[in-house]
């Protein structure tokens, strides 16, 4: 060690930092210390003396520290500081530091493992507790290395797997979701084992809000009794060393596999979810707590992808391990859709709509159901069932009230019946549960046009331009309310407005055909003869498989005549 030191140097040894050590030096504390070139020299003697004669200083620093160390964690729990003073309290009455250490982490305020950053999975495995007299087979060791394993062979890098310093019993739940969260984990591990079963625990701790709640797998208690007393010791420590793992494992690849789902990376959440179930095929014989699930998910995933003939085969699995899925029949009838088998899409949104009425209605979940109905709803409808469509939508309404297109749907049969007034109350419900709907605005304007109410008229189709552009940001879903509200200028004869309207559709999207035949119209009245042939001939361009072409000719020919 040199004679002299800098203020860094001293500070290490002095327990300070470099600042404090400046300070020091300029107070006139530390002897001897003069500042050379804008640096402070301490002799190694001065420092020396320093620390004899404070000692006392320095303990009261370290303990300043430990506590600094400890005070953010027990703040973070949001305790203040009367939760300080009980825990001091409690720590104070324990006999030694690691019993406290250990009901501190149990209690979420101190952890043994490290926190997952943004771009990882965390899976953390508490030490089983085992009962005395029964072998220690290392379980939670046994699970790590078995999905770290997996993990390699899938390269999925993003994976940690820890073990808490903690043992947890079956029954403590709640402390295994505290050590979980204090380090945003995403899955936690914990059980016991006795001379008679085996009690694994797994708990996801940040369920997604997938489209069903049978794609998700939350909450699982894993308890084996009558093989584990039936099996030799031999067997034994094969069962908990290969089986109770390869569940384990399963079942944190699937929940990494939702992840991928619910963050668009289909592919790779099918291989994650393929490869899980490949691990449980492996090693049970016996049907695994999930694995329908997991089989349904990726019914989903490869529906997703238009894979539909993978999907109705791994739907088709789902649907033989768990008849009581209700979602197989949805995302079937979504498929049967997609390859236009509609009468094998009613069947399946009829069965869903049976199972959950009569054989499994605890297992339903209402929105969906009412979007079932919605859904068959709009089958009947494009066959010519208006009827069928009217009791559906409204028993939709009746499972879902806040849906807006069921009023949506309501008001357009409404309106094909020329029941204007009911269709302007279903189209305003529909709005007041979405006011951001322009497709609303727009039937409305036209059952209040068709009533001859045109200054509501006008608003309505105003406002759901103004969506388009200001909360759309997109000139599309404009250009139908533009051409109407330009016709109805056209039927007032505020020609100047209904040009503008034409004009502005037809700069946004050149190729909407209906704006050339509404502005001939307009030219037409006009006595814009030319202009009108031009939109004319540019409407047939555009749509020649239009129903009004014999019209449009008639009037190309009578317009050339003149």
């Amino acid at each position: 060690m040199p004679s002299n030191l800098n203020a860094t140097e001293a500070s290490k040894i002095m327990k300070l930092t470099p600042r404090e050590v400046s300070l020091l030096c300029r107070q006139g504390l530390i002897k001897d210390a003069k500042k050379e070139k804008g640096r402070w020299i301490i002799p190694e003697k001065s420092v020396d003396e320093w620390l004899e004669n404070n000692q006392t200083t320095i303990q009261h620093k370290q303990r300043q520290e430990r506590q600094q160390r400890i005070i953010p964690r027990i703040k973070k729990l949001g305790t203040g500081l009367a939760t300080i003073v009980a825990i001091l309290a409690i720590v104070s009455i324990l006999a030694d530091w690691g019993g406290a250490r250990t009901q501190l982490q149990r209690w979420g305020i101190l952890s043994s493992v490290p926190a997952a950053s943004e771009e990882e999975y965390l899976i953390v495995i508490a030490p089983f507790h085992i009962s005395e007299g029964v072998i220690d087979t290392e379980l939670h060791n046994e699970i790590k290395r078995r999905i770290e394993d997996i993990s390699k062979d899938i390269d999925l890098s993003k994976l940690r797997v820890e073990i808490a310093e903690v043992s947890l019993d079956s029954n403590e739940r709640k402390s295994a979701e505290i050590i979980g969260k204090r380090s945003d984990a995403n899955v936690i591990v914990w059980g016991s084992v006795t001379g008679a079963r085996i009690v694994v625990n797994y708990l996801n701790l940040n369920p997604l809000p997938l489209p069903s709640n049978e794609l998700i797998v939350t909450d699982i208690e894993v308890t084996e009794t009558e093989a584990v007393q039936l099996l030799s010791l031999e067997d034994y420590h094969s069962f908990t060393v290969s089986n109770i793992p390869a569940q384990i494992s399963f079942l944190s690849l699937f929940t990494i596999g939702q992840l991928l789902y619910s963050e668009g990376e289909y592919n790779r959440a099918i291989q994650i979810i393929e490869q899980a179930i490949g691990e449980v095929a492996l090693d049970l014989n016996e049907e695994v707590q999930g694995l329908a699930n997991a089989y349904l998910t990726l019914g989903v995933l490869h529906y997703l992808n238009e894979d539909y003939d993978s999907a109705l085969e791994r739907l088709n699995d789902a649907e033989e391990l768990d008849r009581r899925l209700n979602l197989v029949y949805l995302v079937r009838a979504d498929i049967w859709l997609a390859k236009n088998q509609l009468g094998l899409r009613i069947a399946n949104l009829n069965r869903y709509i049976e199972r959950c009425t009569i054989s499994y209605p605890s297992t339903c979940e209402p929105e969906l159901l009412g979007g079932t109905y919605f859904n068959r709803g709009l089958q009947y409808y494009l066959d010519g069932f208006s009827d069928l469509a009217e009791i559906d939508y409204l028993k939709s309404i009746e499972l879902d009230p806040s849906y807006w297109g069921s009023y949506y749907e309501l008001g357009n049969i409404y309106s094909n019946q020329e029941k204007f007034e009911e269709a302007i109350e279903m189209y305003t419900i529909g709005i007041l549960e979405s006011p951001t709907s322009n497709k609303l605005f727009v039937h409305r304007g036209n059952a209040h046009q068709d009533l001859g109410e045109f200054e509501k008229a006008i608003q309505d189709y105003t406002t759901a331009i103004e969506i388009a552009f200001e909360i759309y940001q997109n000139p599309n879903p404009a250009l139908i309310p533009l051409n109407n509200r330009g016709l109805l200028y056209l039927k007032i004869e505020e020609y100047d407005a209904a040009l503008e309207d034409f004009n502005v559709a037809i700069e946004s999207e050149p190729r909407f055909y209906p704006a050339y035949l509404s502005r001939a119209r307009l030219y037409m009245a006009l006595g814009n003869k030319e202009l009108a042939i031009q939109d004319f001939e540019t409407y047939l361009e555009l749509y020649p498989t239009t129903p009004n072409r014999d019209f449009v000719i008639q009037s190309i020919n009578e317009l050339n005549k003149n």
